[in-house]
């Protein structure tokens, strides 16, 4: 019998003593006398129970779960809810606690984990990565990689680095450093992310291109031994720096107007990138563009192929609705700085390809799930709750998308799935410029 998927019920202990009392006694063959009195052992989760006829014979009649030789199988199997929930021993104690529920204690639960749970999740993931690494070395390979640490703010004891295959969106490969001195929470995520980089050769993987956030030591590192990977930067942390300088130079009295064209500016950026052909003279050229737009100058004399904006023409009512900033005046002179800085320049160069790790946040709010941040985890447990993370995310990346059988709104149709992207950090962009 598969006992992992037959269920299971909450049994009060005073309807458990009324089935007991319709028993009669079963020491002996002919002794049909009623039972008379019962008593209770526990081990964990587990209740057995001993009964005593109105005779004196007594017999432990019933066990509240199966056996795999000594091991009670209801106690593994609630030490991996547990885990496989992603939720903490603690939490489920007090729970059982309040409803008054037998649970297994905290060292037993711990030994579930070491000795079974652990290792079950271990030839899991490897089995699941196996599967990956054989797709990637296919063909050469892109993968997106982040960072992830464990605790909000600088006071990370642990760095998870991971990187996902932009081609299948599945994760092949984490790493998890933990900080030792002389070595910081800030150093961690360039050591986990050449460990994670050198799995990845070790293992026949290609890997022609890499796309990052502007990490100065992962920048650093790749420019100097690996400069036969093509390094991409994320285009939405990009655009987040951006706004965030943006926002940051707005707050001055010289910068009035300036706020208003924070978010067009970035969905420039974003279209800039989507649009370039992967040519970084293209993507510069049209990025910079946008400082004539914003002068409501949308044709102009220039040597290079863009000499006009690309949008529709503006309308009489949108031009006279518009703050547009005036030519040389302190707003104007203030976001031509920021837009033309030499350092944003060489780092737009590098999202030519238009990469971004939107799928690896929605992996990171996953693995929130499985190893929230306001909980310690030790190492084993660090890994496992990863690994348990990653094949959650894995084994959803192909899923098929719920349709509709009885659409309510007039642009849906039957078949035509649930849900849809109104708006993303990189899909559904326009062919023409945002600005």
């Amino acid at each position: 019998m598969d006992h992992a998927s037959e269920e299971k019920y909450l049994v009060f202990e005073s309807c458990l003593r009324q089935l007991i009392q319709l028993i009669p006694c079963q020491a002996k063959k002919h002794c049909n006398a009623r039972l008379e009195t019962f008593r209770k052992k526990y081990n964990g989760s587990l209740v057995s129970i001993e009964v005593r006829c109105t005779s004196g014979h007594c017999k432990n009649i019933w066990e509240s779960q199966p056996h795999q030789g000594r091991l009670s199988l209801g106690n593994v199997m609630l030490a991996g809810a547990v885990l496989l929930s992603g939720s903490s021993f603690l939490k489920l104690q007090q729970f059982m606690q309040i409803l008054k529920m037998r649970f297994i204690g905290k060292s037993s639960y711990y030994n579930y984990q070491t000795n079974f749970l652990f290792p079950a999740v271990d030839l899991k993931w490897k089995a699941e990565q196996e599967k990956v690494l054989a797709e990637m070395k296919k063909t050469p390979a892109s993968v997106t990689g982040d960072g992830q640490s464990d605790s909000p703010g600088f006071l990370a004891k642990y760095c998870i680095y991971s990187f996902m295959d932009i081609e299948s969106k599945k994760i092949c490969e984490f790493d998890i450093q933990q900080v030792n001195p002389p070595i910081s929470s800030v150093q961690l995520e360039k050591i986990a992310f050449e460990k994670t980089l050198l799995f990845l050769f070790e293992n026949g993987v290609e890997v022609q291109l890499i796309a990052t956030d502007r990490h100065v030591g992962i920048r650093k590192l790749l420019s100097e031994q690996y400069k036969h990977i093509n390094h991409q930067f994320d285009v939405w942390h990009l655009a987040k720096s951006i706004g965030a300088k943006l926002l940051s130079a707005s707050k001055t009295k010289d910068s009035v107007g300036l706020t208003s064209w924070i978010q067009p500016i970035k969905n420039h950026l974003w279209w800039s990138a989507r649009t370039c052909r992967k040519d970084s003279g293209d993507l510069i050229e049209r990025w910079e563009s946008l400082l004539n737009h914003i002068r409501n100058q949308h044709e102009w004399e220039s040597t290079s192929k863009y000499n006009k904006c690309l949008h529709e023409p503006l309308t009489d009512s949108s031009i006279a609705n518009t703050k547009w900033l005036t030519p040389n005046s302190a707003p104007s002179q203030i976001l031509e700085k920021i837009v033309c800085s030499k350092r944003l320049i060489s780092d737009i160069r590098q999202i030519t390809h238009f990469c971004h790790t939107g799928e690896l946040e929605i992996y990171h709010s996953v693995c929130l799930k499985y190893r929230p941040k306001q909980i310690h985890y030790f190492m084993d447990g660090m890994v496992a709750r990863s690994q348990l993370a990653t094949l959650d995310h894995n084994n959803n990346v192909d899923r098929v998308r719920a349709t509709m059988k009885h659409p309510t709104n007039t642009s849906d149709s039957i078949g035509s799935v649930c849900h849809r992207v109104e708006f993303s950090k990189g899909e559904g962009l326009g062919s023409e410029s945002l600005i």
